[in-house]
């Protein structure tokens, strides 16, 4: 039971990419500005215009309001924004966020109603949402190798900006030397978590082309059971399964070698099409607003343990249960640490240099030609999310 919630944690943010056309096996900008709904101020009173302070006779000045917000509820019918998740609701990088932002409420003060659609493919996604049945996903970066393709695929955030997978070997492995020779477990041997690994392997001194081999064993629950079983000796583990993972005796190697920098990927995106994007530019800016307020809420310490007890139950999710104690750690890393968390959710915005890694992993593992590859300007708008910082001040 445990390994089939690992699965449906972890798919979303360990099984990597590919081509549209091939069949991405997937672990995830606007040039018009979109409508800002900011406030101006009021009037002042007659008096206060007149001598700068109110008069004995003249009350003071009101506070000044801001104009009707268009995100506000009853500003206009609530909007139903169609949203697509790799594993659904409880995704550990991915839906999961989607679900607290909807349990917490903070859709509902935008005047959005979200209709969350599990996938099981990466394919799934991009051919839902440029068919016109999905409104947003919340995926990895295949949408870059659609792009890339000519399809109207744009990224309005960048959810996850870092690896976010931690190195795990049998227990006979205690260090980066030790791994020489190793058989490394993978979702795809061209995709994102397999070049997280070949980067740190390259950190901590190691020729990742000549000294590692890379075998296709499945998203991180799947080669977990092969390293339990013996048939790969590591993996990139996404959490909670590196948690799970040290817990039962296996070696874990951190974020990044010591002494060196977590790989700076895109690895999540917010993905939607132009089309969509330019024609709702206000339900876009409300939909950012609500996942500022949830990241607000959760940065806060004094709601920590409400952000757990509401996290707990969307983590688990179905029959399957695993033990808290590994959802916390998983919560309290992506919230808290000082490494690691600027890069998850925190911050929004896709940094080019994410971008460009993840080009380059794309273009160097076949799935999109050098001279096709689209650029970091024409994908990533961050229009929507600006609007939506202005908003919420």
């Amino acid at each position: 039971m445990m390994v089939a919630l690992l699965l449906s944690l972890t798919a979303c943010s360990s099984s990597d990419e590919v081509s549209v056309d091939d069949g991405p096996s997937e672990d995830v900008a606007e040039e018009t500005p979109a409508d800002d709904p900011t406030s101006d101020p009021s009037a002042t009173s007659a008096a206060t215009e007149e001598s700068g302070e109110p008069s004995d006779d003249q009350p003071a000045a009101p506070t000044p309001v801001a104009e009707d917000d268009p995100c506000a509820p009853g500003a206009s019918d609530p909007t139903t924004v169609t949203v697509g998740l790799q594993t659904g609701r409880h995704g550990m990088t991915s839906g999961y966020w989607i679900a607290m932002a909807d349990e917490f409420g903070f859709f509902d003060e935008v005047n959005i109603t979200i209709d969350d659609v599990a996938f099981a493919s990466a394919t799934d996604l991009l051919n839902g949402l440029t068919a016109g049945e999905l409104d947003v996903n919340v995926m990895g970066s295949a949408g870059m190798i659609s792009a890339s393709q000519g399809a109207d695929a744009i990224a309005i955030a960048g959810a996850v900006n870092s690896s976010i997978w931690e190195p795990v070997s049998a227990p006979e492995f205690t260090t980066w030397d030790d791994l020489r020779g190793a058989t490394v477990g993978v979702s795809n041997v061209n995709g994102v978590n397999a070049h997280a690994f070949r980067l740190m392997a390259e950190l901590a001194g190691l020729d990742p082309e000549t000294e590692l081999e890379f075998v296709q064993a499945g998203a991180t629950a799947e080669a977990f059971l092969a390293l339990r079983g013996g048939q790969i000796d590591a993996l990139p583990a996404a959490p909670p399964t590196n948690f799970l993972a040290a817990a039962e005796g296996f070696t874990t190697y951190g974020f990044a070698p010591e002494g060196t920098e977590v790989p700076k990927i895109s690895a999540l995106q917010i993905l939607t099409t132009r089309a969509w994007a330019e024609a709702n530019d206000v339900v876009a800016t409300c939909f950012m607003r609500a996942l500022l307020r949830l990241i607000e809420f959760v940065e806060d310490p004094a709601n920590r343990e409400e952000v757990i007890d509401v996290s707990i139950p969307i983590l688990q999710g179905g029959s399957s249960v695993i033990e808290e104690e590994f959802l916390i750690q998983a919560i309290e890393l992506y919230v808290d640490d000082p490494v690691l968390a600027p890069y998850v959710w925190h911050d929004l915005h896709l940094p080019q240099d994410s971008f460009d890694n993840a080009m380059e992993i794309f273009i160097a593992g076949g799935s999109i030609e050098a001279a096709d590859a689209i650029g970091y300007e024409e994908y990533v708008d961050h229009t929507y999310l600006d609007a939506a910082i202005a908003a919420e001040g």
